[in-house]
């Protein structure tokens, strides 16, 4: 059952590490209904994990399973130039944050 907006993979690289039924569906381009109604079967193509009383999907299970790589290239508003391989940054209100080193940018 195919919904008429599905994500893109942009969307897709932007979800959390951990997501919802809902937010898997629509990444593998299924209605909410759909995905709820595999996992119920026990057909859902991904592990899916219940967490209190929400199912869970790892976001590094929906890329592997979508063929996507983990780290997405860089696009024309990100150079590669301005990103350094060795830290992770995290946006939190207006701060940007390096993960590692604890560095504020």
């Amino acid at each position: 059952m195919a919904i008429k907006n599905p994500m893109t993979v942009d969307e897709i690289h932007a979800l959390p590490q951990v997501v919802g039924i809902e937010e898997a569906s629509r990444a593998l381009g299924w209605s909410r209904l759909h995905g709820y109604r595999l996992n119920q079967a026990g057909e859902f193509p991904l592990p899916v994990h219940k967490v209190g009383n929400r199912f869970k999907i790892k976001k590094s299970d929906l890329l592997d399973y979508l063929g996507l790589s983990e780290n997405p290239a860089p696009t024309p508003t990100q150079p590669a130039s301005d990103i350094d391989p060795s830290k992770m940054y995290s946006i939190r209100g207006d701060k940007l944050l390096a993960l590692l080193g604890g560095e504020v940018a």
